[in-house]
């Protein structure tokens, strides 16, 4: 159940930007997180690991990201293996 969480999210999010996409053809910016993402990530740092706690009592590792607010900027927890979330490094050049 853990490795559905992240893909319902994801879902979700797409599926909410779906409509805002086709009403004018113009790109708008993604939703902002919940607020159990910028919880995840207080006194943390651009980079930590952390664990979002979601308000089922369920939970998602994920990695603090700075991303764009209406205020400025904000350390926002992002699920593992998704956008803006921890990726593996590419591998080494030849």
């Amino acid at each position: 159940m853990k490795h559905l969480l992240p893909s319902l999210l994801a879902a979700l999010l797409c599926g909410a930007l779906a409509p805002a996409l086709a009403q004018d053809g113009q790109r708008h910016a993604p939703p902002p997180p919940p607020p159990e993402a910028f919880t995840a990530c207080q006194g943390k740092a651009e980079g930590d690991a952390v664990t979002i706690a979601l308000p089922d009592g369920k939970t998602l590792d994920g990695t603090c990201r700075t991303i764009p607010t209406s205020s400025g900027s904000a350390l926002a927890a992002m699920p593992n293996g998704h956008p803006g979330g921890h990726r593996p490094p590419p591998p080494p050049m030849s």
